[in-house]
């Protein structure tokens, strides 16, 4: 099941910004858990990325990928499932946000170089715990 937007979160938030007017299809179970970190931060989470089509240009590069009985899940990566966010955070603000994720996310990238605005942290509910720097 999926959803388009949630308390803390607004459709632009999470619409895909290849194709803005294309669905929004962020999983339910995925959004619980996001709210769960949002609660438990207390403060608002700037979004850089979440939702995207498969014609988005990051995702067009990734390779098709199979569940357990060998279907095809959609083209790209976690974002095209509806399952990852990259929240823009920088510095001991990341750190602490770091230290809160990690209890309802298992993928976890982490982009702390460059331009303080562009610094970012994405979380994904993949099964296997995964880390991560670009």
């Amino acid at each position: 099941m999926t959803i388009e937007c949630s308390k803390h979160f607004s459709r632009d938030e999470l619409k895909c910004s290849f194709d803005p007017d294309a669905e929004v299809l962020m999983d339910v179970d995925f959004m619980e858990a996001l709210e769960e970190l949002r609660e438990e931060w207390g403060r608002p989470m700037r979004l850089s990325s979440a939702y995207r089509t498969e014609n988005h240009p990051r995702e067009r590069t990734k390779p098709r990928k199979y569940d357990h009985l060998g279907n095809p899940l959609p083209i790209g990566g976690m974002h095209c499932r509806g399952r990852a966010v990259d929240c823009l955070i920088a510095g001991q603000d990341a750190l602490e946000f770091l230290r809160v994720a990690v209890k309802y996310f298992n993928g976890i990238g982490i982009n702390q170089k460059g331009d303080w605005d562009q610094r970012f942290i994405h979380l994904d509910d993949r099964a296997t715990p995964a880390m991560w720097s670009y």
